[in-house]
């Protein structure tokens, strides 16, 4: 089997069902669909219907709580069965007219040795697929530096993220586990860490053709966050975006450069673009929540200390050796992309 739809779903009963029967009647037989439910509270009625669908394409399973986010993942990526796997959110759709294109991608993912959209690779990790709400171009690169430097922090979101079961296997799946519990990038990103394992040991594709349709979500009860900026505890609407998580994430995807085989050098370079993913990030919040009563401009100057900070424990030798580097690069893209000025040495802020 070339494909396995992987879809964690979590309290959107009535969107999983309705995007659970589209999928089932595309007339393809080179995929299947695995559906994981996290201990849904809402919409029992529709994941019930689900499980009893009768198609020996569908393979559901359920857990009696909510296990998190990352359980779910992991549950859904192991209970694939196909020679790639794709995520794909419950709010989401797959665009079926662009299937196929995505299954002949696949198709020649171990033998292909040529050229497809300019580059060379022996196999690949991991296939970038477009939504409806984001077209990659047309790209290839070659497993290791070349995928890095192309794919590297990219994938936030789960939808279109297609990955190599040769690569990301059960085993890899379980050592992840337990190398990496408690860490807050792992727990909020898990697929993210996967794509960079995947890049590493196989090529990367990014196809403009959009596989997913990005929808609107049912509204979840999510519990309101705190963050702690200028003496002041602020409520945010999801704990994720406030800067303390921000910070303890980019740690934790630190962890895993530590990890990677990779040169000292393309080590430092990951670790500037988590400079530049977690700053990223924070703006994307404030766009997002601008009219929330949390004082952004002093959660940045909080976020950039804690960044600053971290330099004096960061445990990448290469990262140490260019401290002042580092602290440079840090101000101008919090700069460059929060439009915020702040003074350096950061002392004079304080």
């Amino acid at each position: 089997m070339l494909l396995s739809i992987c879809m964690p779903t979590y309290n959107r009963g009535s969107q999983a069902l309705e995007h659970v029967q589209a999928i089932l009647g595309i007339e393809s037989q080179d995929f299947e669909l695995v559906v994981s439910n996290n201990g849904s509270v809402f919409g029992k009625e529709n994941y019930e219907q689900i499980k009893n669908i009768q198609n020996p394409k569908l393979h559901y399973s359920e857990f009696k709580k909510n296990q998190g986010f990352l359980a779910n993942i992991c549950q859904v990526i192991k209970m694939s069965r196909g020679d790639f796997c794709m995520l794909l959110s419950d709010e989401d759709s797959v665009i079926a007219e662009n299937l196929p294109v995505y299954l002949d991608i696949i198709r020649h993912s171990q033998k292909f040795t040529g050229d497809l959209f300019g580059n060379m690779w022996t196999a690949i990790g991991v296939i970038f697929g477009s939504t409806s709400d984001f077209q990659y171009q047309d790209s290839s690169a070659a497993a290791g530096e070349a995928s890095l430097k192309t794919a590297y922090m990219w994938g936030n979101y789960i939808s279109g993220l297609f990955f190599n079961r040769q690569v990301i296997t059960d085993q890899v799946v379980d050592k992840m586990l337990a190398r990496y519990a408690g860490n807050t990038a792992w727990i909020d990103y898990p697929h993210m860490f996967f794509v960079n394992i995947g890049i590493i040991k196989g090529g990367v594709v990014m196809c403009s053709r959009p596989i997913v349709r990005i929808d609107t979500p049912e509204v979840l009860k999510e519990s309101t966050g705190k963050t702690y900026i200028d003496g002041q505890d602020f409520s945010v609407p999801l704990q994720y975006i406030a800067w303390e998580v921000r910070l303890a994430q980019m740690k934790g995807f630190c962890q895993q450069i530590k990890d990677l085989d990779v040169s000292n050098d393309l080590k430092f370079w990951m670790f500037c673009a988590v400079c530049n993913k977690t700053l990223f990030l924070h703006q994307v919040a404030k766009s997002l929540y601008l009219q929330n009563d949390v004082p952004w401009e002093k959660a940045l100057l909080a976020l950039v200390r804690g960044m600053l900070d971290y330099l004096d424990e960061v445990d990448i030798t290469v990262v140490s050796r260019r401290r002042k580097l580092v602290e440079r690069h840090i101000i101008e893209l919090a700069y460059k992309i929060n439009g915020v000025t702040i003074p350096y040495p950061l002392d004079k802020a304080k």
